[in-house]
C-alpha cells in the first residue's frame, strides 16, 4: 500500500506489504519509472472520477487507487492491489 500526494501524484509514503515480484521490478532503475507512471495514472483517474479506480499496471497486475477526500477536498490516494489474475483477459470485467 502507498499514499500519493494530492497535487503532483508523487509518493508520500513507502510501499508496505509489496508483492515480491513488484518489489523486484521497483528495485530496477530502468523499470521503476513504468511503475511510477502507473501509480500516477491511478491516482489521477481516482481524483478525476472521485471514486476508487481499478486498473491493470504495465505487467497486467490489478491495482486500485482510492481517493482520500476531506471536506470535499482531494488530499491524495491510497494505492493497493498487486493482484495477478489467472486469466488476464478477465480484466475486461473490472
Amino acid at each position: 500500500m502507498r499514499v500519493l500526494n494530492y497535487r503532483f501524484f508523487y509518493p508520500v509514503t513507502s510501499h508496505s506489504q509489496c508483492q515480491s515480484f513488484c518489489k523486484k521490478v521497483r528495485q530496477d532503475e530502468n523499470l521503476l519509472p513504468y511503475c511510477q507512471k502507473c501509480d500516477s495514472r491511478g491516482g489521477l483517474e481516482a481524483v478525476r472520477s472521485n471514486k476508487p479506480y481499478i486498473y491493470l499496471c504495465h505487467y497486467d497486475i490489478v491495482d486500485i487507487a482510492v481517493p482520500i477526500i476531506i471536506d470535499d477536498k482531494y488530499i491524495g490516494a491510497v494505492m493497493a492491489g498487486q493482484v495477478r489474475l489467472a486469466d488476464p483477459s478477465s480484466a475486461l470485467q473490472l
